[in-house]
């Protein structure tokens, strides 16, 4: 029987099939390559991997070996050739956050910036909107304080706020917040800004 099939109700069999199952923990579909996930999460399909995605999560990045090493330490399901899948964050079974299915809670542990060394100069820096900005919420309704340092600009799927691109920041990564009225309007981009290519 076809996942589709089943219809919205989440049981057992929407992922394991109990005769026949070609895939270890008789799943329906391999788990090696997101295909499991993605034939109930198809919404996330072009957020991950649509033309112009700047998040490399859903590309099927290889991790590194100190990211292997991050991904074991919550007993995550990493892809042959240590390739990152949609179970490396996430779990069905064993969550510790239940509304995103995190397999790490993201509010104790800075596991984005443990996976991204060198981004770890963010956390305690003006950027870490829990210093300043503990309660805002950013576009899948989290606090910094939920979702930890990152979270204030980015999720792992998109950008954290609606960018708002502008003559001096065409991709509206900075605009988002360093604009009058923003989290950081004390901080507006004058005339003189970072350089960028055209």
């Amino acid at each position: 029987q076809a996942i589709e099939d089943l219809g919205d109700k989440v049981t057992c069999l929407v992922c394991h099939r109990g005769h026949g199952a070609q895939h270890g923990d008789l799943l329906r579909l391999d788990p090696d390559r997101n295909q499991l996930c993605l034939s109930c999460h198809a919404e996330m399909q072009p957020e991950l991997m649509g033309d112009g995605v700047q998040t490399a999560h859903g590309r099927l990045p290889t991790l590194s070996p100190p990211q292997v090493a991050v991904a074991a330490q919550f007993a995550a399901r990493i892809g042959t050739d240590n390739v990152l899948l949609c179970a490396t964050c996430h779990k069905t079974h064993g969550a510790r956050t239940n509304e995103f299915l995190l397999a790490f809670d993201p509010a104790q542990h800075d596991t984005c910036a443990d996976c991204h060394v060198d981004r770890q100069s963010v956390i305690g820096s003006s950027h870490d909107l829990r210093t300043d900005h503990p309660e805002v919420v950013n576009v899948i309704g989290v606090t910094p304080t939920q979702g930890g340092a990152c979270s204030g600009c980015h999720t792992a799927h998109r950008a954290a706020r609606v960018p708002q691109p502008s003559a001096l920041d065409p991709a509206g990564q900075c605009t988002m917040c360093h604009v009058a009225g923003g989290l950081a309007a004390d901080a507006t981009l004058g005339a003189v800004n970072h350089p960028f290519d055209k």
